[in-house]
């Protein structure tokens, strides 16, 4: 019984297919991931040296003005999760700024 001819004619099929998948992933996925990593590290590090520059323009430190925040408020800060969703609103507005200054992303 011959062998059928199949195999020999979707090999180079699956061939380049498999080149594509790899290529886009390489391309897409893995610049993607590092771009951003290196965006979170930067707003990470950066995020304490401009509160350290603002603090003597905003009259006392951030510290001390949430320490001025009532108790009631803070339950209900709490209660809705508010801390992390300022948090994450900082954090995104600052990613947004950088992302936007990269030439061949935003």
């Amino acid at each position: 019984m011959p062998l059928p001819i199949l195999p020999v004619i979707a090999a180079p099929f699956f061939t380049s297919l498999l080149a594509g998948i790899v290529t886009w992933v390489l391309r897409k996925s893995v610049i993607t991931f590092v771009v951003a990593t290196v965006i979170y590290f930067v707003i990470y590090f950066l995020t304490p040296i401009i509160l350290r520059l603002l603090s003597p323009y905003l009259g006392s430190s951030p510290v001390a003005m949430l320490n001025s925040i009532p108790q009631s408020v803070w339950y209900f800060a709490s209660a809705f999760e508010i801390v992390a969703g300022v948090k994450l609103m900082f954090a995104a507005y600052i990613a947004r700024f950088l992302i936007r200054r990269i030439p061949f992303v935003g």
